[in-house]
């Protein structure tokens, strides 16, 4: 018996003003992974109809995907491309985000306007600084846009920040005058949110991630907590055992009931996404109570102790949403928020609501 996954559209659309503050056209929404594990086409449709005309992927086959679904959006490769695939990035009216030297000679080529990805302290993605200034100094490349990314910006006082703002700031410097109207791109979910950066001399394009879609980006934080909840994964109880006192239960017998109990069997396991590393962690909710998981989590089912409450084989069982929320599963499997959206299996049967 699948699990489901319920996604609430309207809470989409809060966030996304949470971020904006009364203008769409400040935040761009990044909907990589199937915006993270949810479903791309609903979601940007339905950020498209409320004023978001800006989207950010990974790779070049999820801009593809995205432009069928939307097709006079910006849509921005944050991969940008390899050589082979420069002709489906101009076919389909993608912008890449130019990470390498590379890269940049090809897109030149093409003569069309660049964004350009310096690294100012991150070591992922993006030019070095010295890279840049070379970069830079061709007449033929047309930027339109500076991006750059956090590495700490879900410590939001961490003084990294502010160094890497300050580079950022320092490459925009070398091309202002060739290009006044170049856009910064820096914040993220974190950064807006704790209003890391603000740039008062040139206009700035916040990209959005897991905060539209109702997770905290911060590590201790409570920033994040006046976000809507967007996603809740339910399952049900497929069946009630009576264990003895000293039955193990679940693979490797990893826990051992010290008393006859009774034993709710949930249809959910790691195939859908729940962590085995929540295996004797944490806990889930049936009408309001919550009970905890026991043994080790299969790749189908999971156990719950239901000893001290009335449970029967149907009952919803409530993995998280507004309790637990995510965050909580998150901490209990020792992750974050992002790897429990996007390790969602794609058995779930996923349900759209306002």
């Amino acid at each position: 018996m699948a699990g489901i996954l319920n996604i609430n559209l309207a809470a989409i659309e809060q966030n996304y003003s949470k971020l904006h503050r009364g203008d769409p056209s400040s935040v761009a929404a990044v909907v990589k992974a199937n915006a993270y594990g949810l479903g791309i086409e609903p979601i940007s449709k339905r950020l498209w109809a409320v004023g978001c005309k800006e989207f950010f992927v990974a790779e070049v086959s999820e801009g593809v995907t995205l432009r069928t679904i939307l097709p006079a959006a910006r849509i921005y490769v944050l991969e940008g491309f390899s050589r082979d695939q420069i002709e489906i990035v101009v076919k389909n009216d993608l912008i890449p985000v130019l990470n390498t030297p590379e890269q940049c000679r090809n897109w030149i080529e093409i003569s069309e306007s660049a964004v350009v990805h310096v690294d100012t302290g991150m070591e992922r993605l993006g030019l070095s600084i010295e890279e840049f200034v070379e970069v830079s100094s061709s007449s033929r490349l047309k930027i339109e846009m500076l991006m750059s990314h956090f590495a700490r910006a879900d410590e939001p006082d961490h003084p990294f920040n502010q160094t890497q703002i300050v580079r950022l700031l320092d490459a925009h410097r070398l091309i202002k005058e060739r290009f006044p109207f170049a856009r910064i791109s820096l914040n993220n979910s974190a950064a807006c949110l704790a209003g890391i950066s603000e740039f008062s001399d040139c206009e700035t394009l916040v990209r959005g991630g897991i905060a539209l879609y109702g997770g905290s980006p911060f590590r201790t934080s409570e920033k994040g907590d006046s976000l809507a909840t967007v996603a809740s994964l339910s399952a049900r109880v497929i069946q009630i055992r009576r264990v003895k006192a000293g039955a193990g239960l679940g693979y490797g017998s990893t826990f051992s009931v010290d008393q006859n109990s009774d034993i709710a069997i949930v249809g959910l396991g790691y195939a859908d996404g729940l962590p085995r590393s929540l295996s004797n962690k944490g806990h889930c909710t049936i009408n309001g109570k919550r009970f905890p998981i026991r043994g080790t989590i299969s790749m189908d089912t999971f156990h719950l102790d239901a000893s001290h409450a009335e449970v029967s084989v149907g009952d919803v069982v409530q993995i998280f949403g507004d309790a637990p929320t995510l965050r909580e599963v998150a901490d209990h499997a020792s992750t974050i928020d992002y790897e429990i959206l996007t390790g969602l299996g794609q058995r779930l049967e996923r349900v759209y609501f306002d």
